[in-house]
């Protein structure tokens, strides 16, 4: 009993303790730099935690589908590209078949998106 007694009090201790620097920094100006950062972010932080907007109410997928920006199309000529090897073994890639050099384009591959 004694032990449960003694936890009941530094619980409430530590409640009043924690109630009384809440209104410390709530209704105290005083004139320290520090103070007025903590106190300053203290009360932007307590009102954005106890002020907080209701919730709204929550949205479908059909509803969050409607809202999204519509994607672009796809164009008729827009490829994915060729690809093709030149004569060192190196891999290049072109994003149409006219930058690919002449005596290539035969073995160039195209690409899809």
């Amino acid at each position: 009993m004694k032990k449960i007694a003694g936890f009941v009090l530094w619980s409430l201790l530590f409640v009043l303790l924690l109630a009384g620097l809440d209104q410390l920094l709530l209704r105290a100006d005083l004139d320290v730099p520090a103070y007025r950062e903590t106190r300053r972010f203290y009360v932007d932080f307590r009102a954005r935690l106890i002020e907080r907007p209701a919730p709204s109410r929550t949205l479908s997928i059909e509803d969050i589908i409607e809202q999204a920006p519509a994607a672009p199309r796809a164009t008729k000529d827009s490829s994915g590209g060729y690809v093709y090897v030149d004569e060192q073994g190196v891999l290049h890639m072109a994003d149409s078949l006219e930058e690919v050099p002449p005596h290539l384009r035969r073995e160039a591959r195209r690409l899809n998106r």
